[in-house]
């Protein structure tokens, strides 16, 4: 079991099985970040994270390409411990007026929105919009509401911290 279990904690386990308690694939989506595949060439990690997973799927991960578009970023996450699962896993970056955020751990694996920076709009307001376009879901380590309003307070404190307006 330990070389399985490991597997699942690395770059490749977590992004290429697109588990939804992937802290780095709910990093890597508020980038902009591609896959390349051996046979599926070059593809939006975006889209390629919105793909099935199926067991005849026998593609390789050959590289994970993050381009550098002058983006700031910021990730947080609830745990009930520092080694457990995420409860929710969120990630934010910022680029010209727009907003990247990534919402992972819901339970399902992770999402992105991008909303257009509102000014004269109060961060919270801007936070709970986009959180709004989540779906959220019930299991055993949190309700869709809990997870729902974690992601709402982590949402605008990455917000805030992006843009300099941290309390």
């Amino acid at each position: 079991v330990g070389v399985q279990m490991r597997n699942l904690a690395t770059v490749g386990g977590s992004i290429y099985s697109r588990f939804g308690f992937s802290d780095i694939l709910t990093c890597l989506m508020a980038l902009d970040t591609y896959v390349e595949l051996y046979h599926g060439g070059i593809v939006p990690l975006e889209e390629f994270a919105k793909r099935p997973v199926r067991r005849d799927d026998r593609d390789i991960l050959v590289r994970i390409i993050i381009k550098k578009d002058g983006r700031k970023a910021a990730y947080a996450s609830q745990r009930r411990s520092k080694t457990d699962f995420p409860l929710i896993a969120v990630a934010a970056a910022k680029k010209d007026d727009m907003w990247y955020i990534s919402v992972g751990a819901r339970p399902s694996k992770a999402a992105l929105v991008t909303r257009p920076v509102q000014t004269g709009c109060e961060l919270s307001a801007q936070a709970e919009e986009a959180v709004s376009m989540f779906s959220f879901g019930d299991n055993l380590r949190g309700s869709a509401d809990y997870r729902k309003s974690l992601a709402e307070i982590y949402v605008r404190r990455l917000m805030e911290q992006l843009s300099g307006e941290e309390a």
